[in-house]
Parts: C-alpha cells; sequence; structure tokens
C-alpha cells in the first residue's frame, strides 16, 4: 500500500520508472555530490567559519532544498552549496572586501528572499531571455578557472611572486603538491571508467594518507550537533545602499546555473515539454528557502547540483530521487566531527577538476562573432584574475550592451519588431475581408532588411516557431528587393 501511494504520488510508473530505480538514483546522486560536506567547510573556513558547524549548515540546507524540490516539484534533481558562489563569500567578499561574515550572509538572505518573489511571480524566464547566452556560459568557465586556480594555490603548486604576481612552486620536494596530483589522476581515473562515486573515492583515500603521514587520526567519528548554537542572525546593521549591490552577484549566478543546471538536466530526464519543465518554481523556491536558512545556520547559497546527471543516468526521472538524497543528507549531519579533519590537500583536487569539467561550457560559445566572444571573454578572464565572479560579470554585460548598441543589433531587432506589427496588422485585414495581395504591395522596411537573425533573437518574445517567423519576414524582404542576410540578436530563450 504505502509502495502504490508513492508510485501514485511521485508518478513514478507515469513517467516509465520503479520504486527501485528511484531510491538507487537518489543514492548515486547523493554519493556522486556528497563531497560538498567536504569541501564547503574548507573553503568557507577561510571566512573564519567553524568546520564543524559549516558541515552541519550544509547537510540541513541540502536536505531541505532537494526536499522543497522533490516532494513538491517532483523533480529528481539535488541541490547543495555550489562551488563559485561560496568562493564568492569567503574568498571574494570576506577576504579580499573585507567584509564581515554576518554581513555578508545578510547580502546572501536578501538574494535568497529576491530570487523566491521572481519565481513567486514568474519573472525568472523572462530574466534567463534577456542576458545573453555567453554570459550565462561565461560566468560557468571563469568560475571553473577560479576554483583551479585556488585548489593549486592550496597544495603550493602556485605561489606568490612579486615580479610575475603568481608562479609555479616546488613540486617534487612538497609532499602536499605530490599528493594532490595523485588524487587527481585517481580520480580523473575513476571518473574515466564510469565510477560514480571517483570523486568521493578520491577524497576519501587522500584524506587516509594525509591522516597517516601526520598521524592526525580523528578522535570521535559521530556526534549529536547542537542546533541551538549553530543560529546566528545575519547582520543587517552592516548593509548599505551603497553595498547592498553586493546581493546581486549571488542572485545572477542562483538564477543562471539553477536556471541552466534545471533545463539541462530535464531534458536529459525527458521532463521538458515545448521549452517547459513542469515544477521548476518549485525547484526555485527549494533553492531559496535552503539558501535563506544558510544565512542563519552558517553557509553560502545553494544550485541545482550538476552531479544529479549521474542519478538521471541510472534512471530517476521522479521526485522520489530527490527525497531519496534529502534523507541521506539529513542523516549526514551526525558525522561533523570526521569533515573538520578533512585536510586542504584532500580536496584541492576536486577544485581542480570541478575547473575542468566547467570549461565544457566554452565550446557553446560563438567565438567567431566579436560581439559574442569579447564580452564572454571578459566574463571569464576578469574572475581568476580580479578573484572575484561579481566583476567577471560586471565585465560582461556591460561590453555585450555597448556592442548590442554599435552592432546594430539593435537596430536589426526594431525592424524586426515592425515586422511583426505589420504581419499582425496584414492578418488582422484578412480576417476582415481585405485583400492579401494589396497588402502584400505596401512598403514594409528599408530594402537590405536582416530578418534572419533578429528573428531568432526575438521568438521568445514574438511566440512564434523560429523557423515560421524567418520564413514570413524573408517572404516580406523577397517581395519588394529580392534580397536576405545574416546576423543576430542580442537576446537569447532561456536554456
Amino acid at each position: 500500500r504505502v509502495g502504490a501511494g508513492l508510485d501514485a504520488f511521485f508518478e513514478v510508473s507515469a513517467r516509465g520508472s520503479t520504486l527501485g530505480t528511484e531510491v538507487r538514483a537518489g543514492l548515486v546522486t547523493f554519493l556522486t555530490m556528497s563531497y560538498i560536506l567536504l569541501v564547503n567547510p574548507q573553503i568557507l573556513s577561510s571566512a573564519g567559519l567553524d568546520k564543524e558547524r559549516t558541515a552541519t549548515a550544509t547537510a540541513v540546507c541540502s536536505a531541505l532544498a532537494t526536499f522543497i524540490t522533490g516532494v513538491f516539484g517532483n523533480l529528481p534533481f539535488g541541490l547543495s552549496p555550489g562551488m563559485g558562489v561560496n568562493t564568492l563569500f569567503a574568498l571574494t567578499q570576506v577576504g579580499v572586501g573585507g567584509a564581515a561574515p554576518e554581513t555578508a550572509f545578510a547580502w546572501t538572505l536578501l538574494a535568497s528572499v529576491v530570487l523566491a518573489a521572481l519565481a513567486i511571480c514568474r519573472l525568472l524566464n523572462l530574466i534567463m531571455a534577456a542576458v545573453p547566452s555567453e554570459i550565462k556560459q561565461g560566468t560557468v568557465v571563469g568560475m571553473g578557472l577560479l576554483l583551479a586556480f585556488i585548489g593549486m594555490k592550496d597544495c603550493g603548486m602556485v605561489v606568490a611572486n612579486e615580479d610575475t604576481f603568481v608562479m609555479l612552486g616546488p613540486l617534487f620536494n612538497n609532499r602536499h603538491a605530490l599528493l594532490v596530483m595523485a588524487e587527481g589522476l585517481l580520480i580523473a581515473t575513476l571518473m574515466h571508467h564510469g565510477v560514480k562515486t571517483g570523486v568521493l573515492v578520491g577524497i576519501v583515500a587522500g584524506t587516509l594518507a594525509c591522516w597517516a603521514a601526520d598521524r592526525a587520526w580523528p578522535h570521535h567519528f559521530v556526534q549529536v550537533p547542537d542546533f541551538s548554537a549553530d543560529f546566528q542572525l545575519p547582520n543587517f546593521a552592516g548593509v548599505t545602499w551603497a553595498n547592498a549591490q553586493n546581493a546581486l552577484p549571488y542572485l545572477l549566478i542562483m538564477i543562471f546555473d539553477i536556471g541552466g543546471a534545471m533545463f539541462g538536466l530535464g531534458g536529459v530526464a525527458g521532463l521538458v515539454e515545448d521549452h517547459h519543465l513542469r515544477g521548476s518554481i518549485w525547484c526555485y523556491l527549494g533553492a531559496a528557502a535552503g539558501s535563506a536558512l544558510g544565512a542563519f545556520l552558517g553557509t553560502s547559497p545553494l544550485i541545482v547540483a550538476c552531479e544529479s546527471a549521474a542519478g538521471i543516468k541510472v534512471g530517476g526521472r521522479t521526485g522520489l530521487t530527490s527525497l531519496t538524497v534529502s534523507l541521506l543528507f539529513a542523516l549526514s549531519i551526525f558525522f561533523g566531527p570526521v569533515v573538520v579533519k578533512i585536510p586542504l590537500d584532500a580536496t584541492a583536487p576536486v577544485l581542480i577538476l570541478v575547473g575542468t569539467l566547467m570549461m565544457s561550457e566554452s565550446a557553446s560559445i560563438e567565438w567567431s562573432s566579436i560581439a559574442v566572444a569579447l564580452p564572454a571573454f571578459l566574463t571569464i578572464a576578469v574572475q581568476p584574475l580580479t578573484f572575484s565572479i561579481a566583476n567577471g560579470i560586471y565585465f560582461g554585460v556591460a561590453s555585450a550592451l555597448v556592442l548590442y548598441v554599435t552592432s546594430g543589433k539593435v537596430v536589426q531587432d526594431f525592424r524586426t519588431l515592425v515586422c511583426r506589427n505589420q504581419r499582425k496588422q496584414q492578418a488582422e485585414e484578412e480576417e476582415q475581408g481585405g485583400d492579401p495581395e494589396a497588402a502584400l504591395e505596401r512598403p514594409l522596411l528599408d530594402s537590405g532588411a536582416d530578418f534572419e537573425g533578429a528573428a531568432s533573437s526575438l521568438r521568445s518574445l514574438i511566440g512564434q516557431p523560429e523557423e515560421g517567423l524567418q520564413t514570413k519576414c524573408a517572404e516580406r524582404v523577397d517581395l519588394q528587393t529580392g534580397s536576405g542576410g545574416r546576423g543576430g540578436g542580442m537576446m537569447h530563450p532561456p536554456e
């Protein structure tokens, strides 16, 4: 009876899955993404946060966000603090920027509230459409470079130099660097052979090696967390109109990361229909709720974990997968003492490998177009060179906006809007018994107008299929000039 109820509630059979498959997919997803329980406390500890407390916060917030996504949205995704977002918090805003952690948590809470409001108002798809795809993709690539740089710095592979800023550190007489390289190659080998838990196996192997070499074994492994001591209020007294903009990078990263991962993973699972993913609003709300709670417990904002693809590949199709992940995160809160003892050398290879995987987004950027390539490059390069994800986004968006105007694409998009209005008027005249042939003889636009790229850029706003709009516009030009061209628009539909 319980099994039948779960099947009906999560639509397991309707989506071509079974209860056993969903639970197994949840276990695979959790084991693949569980390294965040080890890495996140390490990164946030550089901001002065207690590792054990951060590990508990990571588990609790991930469990909550994943539960909401699975039970209410019926989606097979796991959510956890984002790699890159934690770097923005600990190293950019607190470390380099000098903000107090309590003030930075106020910014993350503000971003979470705005994200929830945008999700409820259903404005997130419009935001995703307005930002050029090269900025979204460049943000991921730049975050990957920054993470890899941090990993190399943590193990001593890269060290400071007064003349060249950075240089290669001593490798062969540096036990830490040798361990990181060995662990990184082990994880890469396991991933190559399809071992789903390769990252976790590598971290465990590296941790045991460090404990054995340093004789620093943990004294106890399980402990009931003291939740009464975990809550801290974000300090809004330190938030001003001038620094409230520091919440914007969190908001943009969550929108881009959650939206992109959601539709990408949903497509792999076969859950996207007509560019719509049913239950997506609950994924945003789950991330917002987990991130808001994290501002009080002490962890950075949450996003959809790309490691959810591992569970989807073994058959996860419903929220029962997410519910399994949520329960496993809830159980992990009792292993804080072990997490505290994880050395940096064991997690540095993961940062380098995650950065490697993030590079794949660069293949989707249209490097042959300078109007696309420059904003993407600035988004990518500025992040590691200034140690700031926010700076990369600002430079990318600003340059894309300027090039949108100076390249003439704004004119192309305007002409396309005029074309749409003309076609609408023509359709109304035909319905009223007007002469279609006479309507086609009226001048529409100047000769040489370029519609193909502009039609593609505005298809999400016009509500017509791309092919149909291009055909109509092309026919209109051929009737007048017999010519056409190629171009591009700035706006992009949600991925």
